[in-house]
């Protein structure tokens, strides 16, 4: 990926920042940002502590073992590792800081030297840890830096609890430009670092690990009118967490967007009742004349766009508005849990732009406010999985037009009234969303943060 010259910016500025906290080195042991998720830095006992204090003045917080800043509809990740937790000879990790080469332009901040990047990629493989085109890309500058730098890594491959083997699988990985199959990485962890001492630690990582594999995901909404900002939102959230390591999906969920089996269906099943509809409008409309087409009221449905037959008397039944408005209800209630229960049973944090009151909202909206709809409402939330953290984008009506033309000012500012009175019902945290975006974004994203403060993929 290029970055853009506002990521460059933004890396310059951080890369900065850090390099200015830092007393003695750090060592940037991961991909630069934005190729990668984050700053990782590797450090000695006392330089961490500096480096937290100073992190933490300048508006970053500590949450899952990271250090995160929100800013611009962006999130400024630094990993802080170390160097004891390497468990490395005491020589080794002190060569490893004396011969990486300072940054360009930097006082603390300095790059591993190329045979050590190889034998920290060496780790990582040996570890379990994908090998993928950020770190092939990493290869390339160290080789450039250093044509031998495999042979140097494979000479000090053991001092480094490695198994020489590693180091020449990682080379032909290298030189085949591809990841591992599963034989290579049973093969590669078979040669993984070995500990000084081992005790219960092992067993309680191990233990860790599958207590995260079996926990749930999470799921965070955004709901409001068209054009308050939900899918930019949404969009932006899905990166932030993605960048903080997490396995983030955005899904869409709308109740107007029914599958074709749906409509289908439902042609086929209203085709006999079609000569009935146009029967029993006739005869109504000769009883009572044609009246011209008053202003709705507040409370009623709203007029269909079509004159069609099943709609004048679907309005007049409320056994007819009761069925359709739960069939509707039912399938996309199904839906809802198929396009987001297999992501959260697999851990992943699933952003959903609309959720279970734009739902609600549409259904008072098409079918009239004089009832509630409370069985409609149930299934919805019987078959979705509860928030996280649920948002409502607050915007006037007008405003919501003026972004987004799907409905009128006057429809819009109808629609607005029914979330404003509902969502404190459903447990949604109202947002003004005519605040800036990158104020929101900052917001919201620091939020949903607080809220997981959970383990991140690797």
């Amino acid at each position: 990926m290029i970055p853009t010259r506002d990521q460059h910016s933004g890396v310059a500025d951080l890369l900065a920042l850090v390099d200015s906290l830092v007393p003695n080195r750090a060592v940037i042991v991961g991909s630069l940002p934005p190729q990668g998720r984050d700053l990782d830095l590797l450090v000695e006992d006392p330089d961490e502590d500096a480096l937290a204090d100073g992190l933490a003045r300048n508006g970053f917080v500590r949450a899952a073992g990271r250090w995160a800043r929100f800013t611009d509809c962006a999130v400024q990740v630094v990993e802080l590792i170390r160097g004891r937790d390497w468990a490395l000879p005491n020589g080794e990790l002190t060569q490893l800081f004396r011969e990486a080469a300072p940054l360009p332009e930097a006082n603390s901040l300095a790059l591993p030297a190329p045979h050590h990047t190889l034998l920290i990629l060496a780790r990582r493989l040996a570890g379990g840890r994908r090998i993928g085109e950020r770190q092939l890309t990493r290869l390339d500058a160290a080789l450039e830096r250093d044509p031998q730098a495999f042979s140097r890594a494979a000479g000090r491959a053991e001092a480094w609890g490695l198994d020489s083997t590693v180091v020449v699988l990682l080379e032909r990985l290298y030189r085949e430009r591809r990841a591992p199959t599963r034989q290579e990485r049973t093969r590669a962890k078979a040669g993984r670092p070995r500990r000084r001492s081992a005790g219960l630690r092992p067993l309680l990582r191990s233990a860790g690990r599958a207590r995260h594999r079996l926990r749930r995901g999470a799921l965070v909404s955004f709901s409001g009118l068209d054009g308050s900002g939900k899918s930019s939102q949404t969009a932006y959230l899905r990166d932030g967490l993605d960048r903080l390591g997490y396995d983030a999906v955005a899904v869409w969920l709308s109740i107007a967007n029914r599958p074709r089996w749906f409509d289908s269906t439902a042609r086929v099943l209203k085709s006999p009742l079609i000569p009935l509809a146009r029967l029993l409008s006739g005869r109504i409309t000769a009883q009572q004349g044609a009246p011209p087409a008053p202003a709705v009221p507040r409370g009623e449905p709203v007029p269909a766009r079509t004159g069609h037959p099943l709609t004048a008397l679907r309005r007049r039944s409320s056994l007819l508005t009761f069925s359709w408005s739960m069939a509707i209800t039912v399938q996309f209630a199904l839906r809802v849990a198929r396009s987001t229960w297999p992501h959260l049973l697999r851990g992943r944090v699933v952003v959903c732009d609309r959720y279970t009151m734009d739902s609600w909202v549409a259904l008072l909206y098409k079918f009239g406010e004089d009832r509630e709809y409370p069985v409609q409402l149930a299934i919805l939330r019987a078959l979705s999985p509860v928030p996280r953290r649920a948002y409502f984008l607050d915007v006037p009506g007008e405003v919501a037009s003026a972004r987004k033309s799907d409905f009128g000012p006057e429809q819009n500012a109808r629609r607005a009234e029914l979330y404003r009175a509902r969502f404190p019902r459903l447990g949604v945290h109202r947002l003004d969303g005519t605040q800036p975006r990158d104020v929101l974004c900052a917001q919201v994203a620091a939020e949903v943060w607080e809220s997981l403060r959970g383990p991140t993929r690797d």
